[in-house]
């Protein structure tokens, strides 16, 4: 998950009231679920839920709502976008790439959710097919050392723990030649 979490803090930290991601299979719904209290702006505010309803309650927490009838979810979700404007965190949705609802989704049917969704779909598959030199390069720009030496200063406690260098921690976690927490 390279660069999902990136996606996923910032996301959550935008005025974007529903986030699609795709997942593979069970097993990788489960370590995004997870990962992602660690990245919202309040952790005691994410809920999970498999009802479509709750998206239109509760507005402040981030839902992470796994549909168990994606394509309905889908259907109820694009006939009440106006109602979402409300929320102040995000839905953020979760379908099964290649499933019936992401089918729908990219139909005519879905048009106008699809293009309410256009840039906040993610697709961690697709983003973790990165160049790891480059990424690495960016690093070393953005920082000034390299994601080695970087979490080397981390561990020995020389780096301030805060929520920037959180975030580059698991960024350099993920690009490290050593790759080892």
């Amino acid at each position: 998950m390279r660069d999902t979490s990136g996606f996923l803090w910032r996301a959550l930290r935008e005025s974007d009231p529903l986030i699609a991601v795709l997942y593979p299979h069970s097993g990788y719904l489960q370590d995004l679920q997870d990962e992602i209290p660690l990245l919202a702006p309040d952790p005691g505010l994410v809920r999970r839920s498999c009802d479509v309803a709750d998206a239109f309650t509760h507005f402040e927490e981030v839902l992470l709502l796994t549909p168990t009838d994606e394509p309905t979810a889908l259907s109820v979700l694009d006939g009440r976008r106006e109602a979402l404007l409300d929320r102040t965190a995000p839905v953020v949705l979760f379908l099964l790439r290649g499933g019936e609802a992401t089918k729908l989704l990219r139909s005519e049917d879905m048009a106008g959710l699809m293009s309410w969704l256009r840039g906040r779909i993610l697709d961690p598959e697709a983003i973790d097919r990165v160049d790891l030199q480059a990424k690495r390069d960016q690093f070393v720009v953005a920082t000034g050392k390299s994601p080695d030496v970087w979490l080397k200063e981390w561990r020995e406690g020389e780096l301030e723990d805060s929520l920037d260098n959180n975030l580059l921690y698991h960024q350099a976690l993920l690009v490290a030649e050593d790759g080892r927490p």
